[in-house]
């Protein structure tokens, strides 16, 4: 971080951009700012536990993912309240910055931790069919994340460059990248629902063994997320209208915003995933074990009920190359 006194005046001192809100030590900041934070303690067992499930449960990609989400959301948090509390200790109130490398450096963990849901739905539904369909639906996940880690990556440069966490621009910025993300979660969700329950209409016989599986996987919980995380999205915009204001409290999205940390069982923050994705997978991999293989081909799948993709064979090992 660079010094120079004739830059801008300490914005960061200023309630309005919720950075440098308590005093103290660079000690006592830090204690406070972690042992005090939800958001922290939530990533801290996340870490705990995805490590603890990685290494009881496989190597796989998929668990892969969520281990190094982990630790990415655990850096990310630890590095975004060092870098406040070095900024707001006592002694450095007349310090000014030219640029807080670290805010900016910190948006790529920011950007691992909340887009890996999107790319862990894709996952899934590449695990229940494959063809065009999946391969477009595929690209349009890739070309949201490129927006999506674009406008990330301008957060990073605003925060660095003006030394604080929020502002209006920072907002409106924090509600596209909601946006972009609740709709990822969305495609993703409805594709994965739409391929089963064509599964489900095509295979008779097979048909009530799949349909424990899916009712034992958590698709309520992937939608309430999307509908969170686009709620989140909506009051980034809705706080700026002063009637709103007048209606709700200035912090409801952070209610959202937990709702969306517990829920995911990822922590955002401004952020991806424990203990719902850790039941999912475990509770559907143990319901798996020793099932018969649920074989499909495109022959089986009425005709027009989806033309451009095809089903891979719906066995045990298929299942299991998720997670495992």
């Amino acid at each position: 971080m660079s010094d120079d006194p004739t830059l801008y005046q300490l914005e960061r001192y200023d309630p309005i951009h919720k950075t440098c809100t308590i005093k103290g030590s660079l000690f006592e900041l830090l204690v406070s700012r972690l042992c005090d934070n939800s958001s922290f303690n939530m990533y801290l067992l996340q870490f705990i536990l995805m490590a603890l499930m990685y290494i009881n449960s496989g190597n796989g990609k998929y668990w892969k993912i969520l281990f190094y989400t982990s630790i990415s959301g655990l850096l990310g948090c630890i590095i975004e309240n060092s870098t406040i509390s070095y900024l707001c200790r006592d002694g450095n109130e007349n310090t000014k910055y030219m640029f807080v490398y670290s805010f900016f450096i910190n948006e790529i963990f920011w950007i691992i931790t909340e887009y890996s849901i999107p790319y862990l739905n894709l996952i899934k539904m590449k695990a229940y069919a494959n063809g065009k369909a999946v391969i477009v639906i595929e690209y349009i996940i890739y070309i949201m994340f490129s927006a999506f880690a674009i406008v990330r990556i301008f957060i990073g440069y605003e925060r660095g460059i003006n030394g604080y966490l929020s502002s209006e621009l920072l907002d409106t910025l924090h509600g596209i990248t909601f946006g972009i993300m609740a709709l990822a979660d969305f495609i993703c969700s409805i594709f994965i629902i739409y391929f089963v329950r064509v599964y489900n209409k095509s295979v008779e016989e097979k048909a009530l063994s799949f349909h424990h599986y899916i009712k034992r996987s958590s698709y309520i919980v992937i939608l309430a997320v999307d509908f969170v995380s686009f709620m989140i999205s909506v009051l980034f915009f809705l706080k700026k209208n002063s009637y709103f204001n007048r209606i709700f409290p200035s912090n409801i999205d952070k209610t959202f915003s937990i709702a969306e940390i517990t829920s995911r069982g990822k922590i955002s923050g401004s952020a991806n995933e424990s203990t719902s994705y850790i039941h999912e997978a475990y509770s559907s991999a143990s319901n798996l074990l020793n099932k018969r293989s649920l074989p499909i081909r495109s022959s089986q799948i009425s005709d027009g009920s989806l033309k451009d993709a095809q089903f891979k064979e719906f066995s045990y090992e298929n299942i299991m190359n998720i997670y495992k």
